[in-house]
């Protein structure tokens, strides 16, 4: 503390941190800014009074860069951005040379967070790495000289606010979540991860986080660690997440005692909180059998099997804390009892999140769920050897996807609809190539199993000529002449499916053949036609093509002999 107005100093400080922690939260829309404006102007006078004095201390300097640094949170926090960036480089200008000093340090590290902040927002992504590399880069070597930081504001009024004895970690802590934000806007997402990781991991050891949104986070970092297969700290993250989340129940049940209308707003939050941690859940299981099955399908060499091994660096990572990780398993599955196990525990998550995201309430994000449950049956199909097996749960994805998509107003969502009834086409279409397979070992099939083929045939048509019809102008009656990127492929191959299914129909009635063979004619030349005038197109259906190509040759054949025996029997 200063000799000079010792008292004048102290009380003005507080008056600012009363303005800007206190009342400014509370101000209204209409004047949003209006305690962050009278702080600022208290600021400046405390800047002046600094200014002053004749004495020309290293506390001096430390006081005066601490006045700038939050002049410059003002400004930006006012949407005067340039002015805060400049009031950040004149605080840094101010405690130059003494940066790693212990009433220097907070901030030097706190002024460059604020500029990589600045420049992020100007989307300058390279320049705020480079601001938050220099922050890190004062916090460890401030660490490592083993002092202890000063919190800026005891040299104002020689008090320490509950919490700013951590005020040095805990900024740390934000430089390395916005390290982790650069680090995905420079493609680097296993960095990213890293950081991110050892952010919640020392939000947990200091105690400074939400209990919600920090289970979130974790529960949402483990998909990053899912797409990289280190199912391993998947797991972790997502347990450590679930008892997070477990644990704040209680401490909920007593706020309710003492605020109902807070408790109401994070009772809320907390269940919705819930149903994403479930839905995180589910979607480990479900990368874990479909990765469980490109493992057992991918040759059996090492170059093969290392594509599975998760990056070094997300292989050491790690929390200490006690959880149960029993419920499911972080190795690749093998068998139908080891996938039964891991689809058992996702499905229980999943039917917890449906109850949540009621579709009166929630209709997205409850058929979001039930697409999510139909593909959690379908990858676990792939270990189960019995086909008779295989089509159950094949309908139980139909139950599922056709009473969702009966609930649905296709006008308004019709990008949901589009998805259901694409993948209920393809539902239909591999059941009847399941029954044809049983069909094809038997000498003699009965009129009930062709009757049965061909109605899995005409579903599967039924929902892929939906999702073809959807797609042409309402005025015109004609289709696009260039489909969205995202669409493209599934329409090309919705007609390329159902002229192949066409081909397919069991039928003794010779007019009839002859009627899906020509529509199944023309499906081909409408794909071959479309990648004539859309050659981009081509690329990405190269396979598909030159089996249309084939097909348009030797279709015309085939229908010019079923006419021939049209003819014969007239």
């Amino acid at each position: 503390m200063t000799d000079e107005n010792p008292d004048e100093l102290s009380s003005l400080f507080q008056q600012i941190e009363t303005l800007i922690l206190v009342e400014a939260p509370k101000d209204p829309p209409s004047d949003p800014y209006r305690s962050k404006y009278k702080a600022k102007d208290l600021l400046e006078k405390l800047k002046v009074y600094l200014t002053l004095f004749k004495c020309d201390s290293e506390v001096k300097h430390a006081m005066l860069g601490h006045v700038w640094l939050q002049l410059g949170i003002i400004s930006v926090d006012t949407d005067e951005v340039q002015q805060g960036e400049d009031a950040f480089n004149t605080c840094l200008d101010i405690i130059k040379t003494k940066e790693l000093t212990p009433e220097c340090i907070v901030t030097c590290v706190s002024a460059y967070n604020n500029l990589g902040l600045v420049w992020s927002q100007r989307t300058e992504w390279q320049r705020a790495f480079d601001f938050f590399g220099k922050s890190e880069k004062y916090y460890k070597d401030f660490i490592d000289s083993h002092l202890e930081p000063v919190y800026p504001g005891t040299l104002f009024t020689s008090k320490i606010p509950e919490g700013k004895d951590l005020s040095l970690e805990k900024l740390y802590t934000l430089t390395l979540y916005y390290l982790a934000q650069c680090h995905i806007h420079q493609g680097d997402s296993i960095q990213s991860a890293v950081c991110c990781h050892t952010t919640l991991k020392r939000q947990l050891k200091f105690n400074d986080y939400h209990p919600s949104e920090w289970s979130l986070n974790m529960a949402t970092l483990s998909q990053v660690c899912l797409e990289n297969n280190a199912f391993h700290l998947a797991r972790e993250c997502l347990s450590i997440a679930s008892k997070v989340y477990g644990d704040y129940e209680p401490v909920l049940s007593n706020m309710k005692t003492n605020d109902e209308d807070k408790y109401q707003t994070e009772y809320d939050k907390w269940l919705s909180v819930g149903a994403d941690i479930d839905r995180c859940w589910a979607k480990y299981g479900l990368i874990l059998l479909t990765m469980s099955k490109e493992r057992l399908m991918s040759e059996d060499n090492q170059e093969s099997l290392n594509q599975f091994e998760p990056p070094d660096k997300l292989k050491a990572l790690f929390i200490e804390y006690e959880v149960d990780t029993s419920s499911m398993t972080d190795s690749f599955v093998l068998t139908y009892s080891d996938a039964i196990k891991v689809f058992n525990t996702s499905h229980k998550h999943l039917l917890r999140a449906r109850s949540h995201f009621s579709l009166s309430e929630h209709a997205t994000d409850h058929a979001r769920v039930v697409q999510e449950i139909s593909r959690l049956y379908q990858a676990l199909v792939f270990f189960v050897e019995s086909e008779a097996e295989q089509c159950k749960f094949h309908k139980r994805r139909i139950t599922e996807l056709e009473n969702l998509v009966k609930q649905f107003n296709k006008q308004f969502y019709i990008t949901i609809c589009r998805e259901i009834w694409y993948e209920l086409g393809e539902i239909y279409s591999d059941m009847y190539e399941l029954k044809h397979d049983i069909l094809r070992k038997t000498h003699q099939p009965s009129a009930h199993q062709v009757a049965k083929i061909n109605w899995l045939i005409k579903n599967s048509l039924t929902y892929y000529i939906e999702l073809i019809q959807s797609f042409k102008d309402a005025r015109t009656n004609e289709y696009p002449a260039k489909y969205s990127n995202e669409w493209e492929k599934p329409l090309l191959l919705a007609f390329f499916y159902s002229a192949r299914l066409l081909t397919k129909i069991i039928t003794n009635d010779k007019a009839q053949l002859k009627k899906n063979q020509v529509e199944a004619l023309d499906n081909y030349k409408y794909i071959i036609e479309y990648c004539t005038k859309n050659k981009e197109a081509v690329e990405k259906f190269a396979t598909e093509l030159s089996l249309c190509q084939e097909m348009v040759k030797l279709l015309p054949m085939k229908i010019e002999k079923i006419s021939a025996q049209i003819t014969t029997a007239t």
